[in-house]
């Protein structure tokens, strides 16, 4: 009974950090500008979508206005995707790109536990709570180098005193955490079941 209900719980956790990651991975609010009523320059950004208003990129020497917001890789921002998109930028991108199949992975290999399909047994608990635990490690090192270079670096967006972390960004800490509570309860059912086959057998 108690491992019925460590699964429970831990199956949930996973469907909601797969929830708050997919929901982080697409929503553009990743970093912003602290007060919005000065939305001059640079605006908000995601991993795929960035919002300025008459922002000019300081290495174009025609000092282009760009205004909207556009998909990161559109041709309105040919010209500066460099500057937008710098090496550790793109690959945040694409870990999280990954991130998002192995979350789906960790649930899928739940459910198939859950509802007895593919001839699971208590061995895809133990896999199941490891891929969780990988995915909470991979989504923690990409949301740390974020918050780390949008922080204290300077080379990016201007004046990054003003600007701070938003609410996606905060999904995807949250998903991290969620994953690697629910790889530990698939563990900890993993266990459960074992000794509870074992006391049954004497």
């Amino acid at each position: 009974m108690g491992s019925n209900a460590t699964f429970y719980i831990g199956f949930a956790l996973s469907l909601l950090a797969l929830l708050f990651n997919i929901v982080g991975f697409c929503t553009p609010n990743w970093y912003e500008k602290s007060d919005i009523r000065d939305s001059h320059g640079f605006v908000r950004c995601g991993l795929w979508e960035f919002c300025l208003d008459n922002y000019k990129n300081p290495d174009d020497l025609l000092a282009k206005p760009y205004s909207g917001c556009w998909w990161v890789y559109s041709p309105e921002y040919w010209w500066m995707r460099d500057h937008l998109m710098p090496p550790w930028f793109i690959a945040c991108q694409y870990l999280s790109l990954i991130a998002v199949f192995v979350f789906m992975t960790a649930s899928f290999a739940e459910g198939g536990f859950l509802f007895q399909c593919c001839e699971t047994d208590s061995s895809a608990l133990k896999i199941s709570g490891g891929i969780s635990i990988a995915a909470a490690l991979l989504e923690g090192i990409i949301v740390t180098v974020f918050g780390t270079i949008t922080k204290d670096g300077r080379t990016w967006m201007p004046d990054p005193d003003n600007n701070r972390v938003s609410w996606s960004f905060g999904l995807a800490v949250l998903s991290a955490f969620l994953a690697l509570f629910s790889g530990m309860l698939m563990l900890l059912t993993r266990a459960q079941l074992s000794d509870e086959t074992k006391a049954e057998m004497k």
